[in-house]
């Protein structure tokens, strides 16, 4: 039988490969939620928490916790671009190939030429 120490000396990790579609708004939302969630100001985060909390639960009850991150992202992102002004897809864009690039996935090139009807 292999020891611990053996069987982590021959681990990798599983790469991850590029999904079309996840891109550009899953890729986005996952890159908010987990790689870089300080990146939205302090400001949205407090008024879209305040607001998800605000908002009863389907039994009719005062929400507890907050959404899944993912689902969280997408608000903070949401909230974020309503008050700059840019446009949802270029972000979503740049957002999700930030994330691409840190996890090394290899993606097509024309991956971001024309947003979806």
């Amino acid at each position: 039988m292999n020891t611990v120490a053996t069987a982590l000396a021959r681990w990798s990790p599983r790469r991850q490969t590029y999904d079309p579609s996840r891109y550009p708004f899953r890729y986005a939302w996952d890159f908010l939620a987990t790689d870089a969630p300080t990146l939205v100001p302090d400001e949205i985060r407090r008024r879209v928490d305040t607001e998800v909390r605000s908002r009863p639960t389907a039994h009719g009850k005062r929400r507890q916790k907050l959404h899944d991150r993912t689902v969280m992202a997408d608000l903070y992102l949401q909230a974020w671009l309503k008050e700059t002004g840019e446009p949802e897809w270029g972000t979503c864009v740049a957002l999700a190939d930030k994330y691409l690039a840190l996890h090394g996935i290899e993606a097509p090139p024309e991956r971001s030429n024309e947003k979806p009807v």
